[in-house]
C-alpha cells in the first residue's frame, strides 16, 4: 500500500521530464517494505514542488510495461529522464531516493561567480570540469555535453572576464 502521491501507471505512460518508476508485485515482501519509503520520498518531493514524479506499476498486471522496460524481478526501479530509461542504483530509504534523484535532475553545469568558487572545487572534488567561455557565448553545446554524465562529474562554466583572466593568463 502506498501512502502518498505516487502516480499509478498503466500502459499509457505518464509524460514528465523526470520520473522514477517502481515496478512491483502485490505479493512481494521487498516491495511491501519499500512502499512506505517510496511514499515518503514522493511526499518530500511534492512538498518541495519538485518536477520529479514518482510512479508505481503493478508489473503483474501491466505485463506490456514489464516487457518493454525489461523488468526481471521485484521491486525494480527505473529512472526516466525525458522519456529515456536508466537503472536506478540508489538506496531504499526516502532520503537516499530523494538525494539520488536530485543529483540526477539538478543543473548539469553551474555558473562560476568567483575565483574562490573554483578554488573551493579544487579542495572539495577529486574530479571536476570547468569550461571557460567568452562573455555572450552560447552555452547550449556545453550543457548538452555536460548532461551526458552530469551525475558523475561536476561541471561549471565561466563567462566572466576577470575569472577567465585569472585562470587562463
Amino acid at each position: 500500500m502506498l501512502y502518498y502521491p505516487v502516480l499509478t501507471l498503466t500502459s499509457s505512460f505518464v509524460s514528465s521530464d523526470f520520473v522514477l518508476m517502481l515496478s512491483d508485485a502485490p505479493w512481494c515482501g521487498h516491495c511491501k517494505a519499500l512502499a512506505p519509503e517510496y511514499s515518503k520520498a514522493a511526499k518530500e518531493l511534492k512538498e518541495e514542488s519538485s518536477p520529479i514524479r514518482l510512479a508505481k506499476v503493478d508489473a503483474t498486471e501491466e505485463t506490456s510495461l514489464s516487457e518493454k522496460f525489461e523488468i526481471r524481478g521485484y521491486p525494480t526501479l527505473k529512472f526516466f529522464r525525458n522519456g529515456k530509461p536508466s537503472d536506478y542504483k540508489g538506496g531504499r530509504t526516502a532520503s537516499e531516493i530523494v538525494n539520488w534523484l536530485k543529483k540526477r535532475t539538478g543543473p548539469a553545469a553551474v555558473p562560476v561567480d568567483s575565483v574562490d568558487t573554483v578554488k573551493t572545487m579544487t579542495e572539495k572534488e577529486d574530479v571536476f570540469v570547468v569550461g571557460f567561455f567568452k562573455v555572450g557565448t552560447d552555452l547550449k553545446p556545453w550543457l548538452s555535453v555536460c548532461n551526458v554524465v552530469y551525475f558523475v562529474i561536476k561541471y561549471q562554466h565561466v563567462q566572466t572576464v576577470s575569472i577567465n583572466h585569472t585562470f587562463l593568463m
